[in-house]
């Protein structure tokens, strides 16, 4: 069966069904989720006693017809049919390749770091790229403002907009530790996530990526660090699949 992750509204992980990459990511609220589950939980018991009333044996009778007597739905895959009819399938933006390309070209323009935040929207089931105006950015740094709410952290400028992550350039031109025979200096001004990239993914409980000349680097919600990965990730899914496991 082809793999379907369900997340809550608040973008968790509730429940994986099947294996493999995932086919369909899906949004439904763990009440009703929970709901659900319960549910087919007391029909799958009912009809385990039907089952057995049915194939008690009785003396002198033929054994009696095979039938649970229970809802089609059951036969059908079990509980993830109904969770498909209450839930919302995740869209995730498919442009990032070129969001992570003009804040490249933009960081080099203007000699700063510069970067966005990853969001997830609930009320349309979106996630996605959104630009971010920093506090504060330099050739070797950018400082995020978000909104807290709880243990979520949001948008300032839009409260319904979750942040599950960020990402920035390590793109400035400033001394790198290698240069090449003719002296120029590359871009890559940190070969990984930073100390505060660290912290404020620990502190956030987000995943804050940096992205250099050659790779994209990960800090975890809980302050470890994936460096080096292939510059070609997704990294809208994968801030989904980390957020929503952390």
């Amino acid at each position: 069966m082809a793999r379907t992750d369900y997340y809550d509204t608040d973008a968790k992980l509730l429940e994986t069904f099947g294996s493999g990459t995932p086919v369909d990511r899906r949004m439904i609220s763990r009440d009703d989720y929970t709901k659900i589950k319960d549910d087919y939980a007391a029909k799958a018991l009912r009809a385990a006693e039907i089952f057995e009333e049915q194939n008690r044996p009785k003396p002198g009778h033929p054994p009696p017809v095979y039938d649970f007597g229970r809802p089609n739905v059951l036969f059908q895959g079990g509980v993830e049919p109904l969770l498909n009819k209450s839930s919302k399938v995740l869209s995730i933006q498919g442009n990032g390749p070129a969001v992570i390309a003009d804040l490249v070209r933009s960081a080099q323009s203007a000699r700063k770091e510069q970067g966005a935040y990853i969001v997830f929207q609930f009320s349309t089931a979106k996630v996605m790229f959104v630009a971010a105006t920093p506090v504060r950015s330099s050739d070797v740094e950018i400082t995020f403002s978000l909104a807290p709410f709880k243990d979520l952290r949001l948008v300032p400028a839009d409260h319904t907009m979750q942040v599950i992550g960020t990402v920035h350039t390590h793109y400035a031109t400033v001394p790198a530790a290698q240069r090449d025979s003719g002296g120029t200096t590359t871009y890559s001004i940190h070969p990984g996530v930073s100390d505060k990239d660290k912290n404020s993914a620990k502190v956030d409980k987000i995943v804050v990526y940096a992205v250099d000349a050659h790779n994209v680097h990960k800090a975890l919600p809980g302050g470890q660090a994936q460096n080096n990965l292939a510059r070609s990730l997704d990294i809208i899914t994968d801030a989904l699949d980390t957020f929503g496991r952390s």
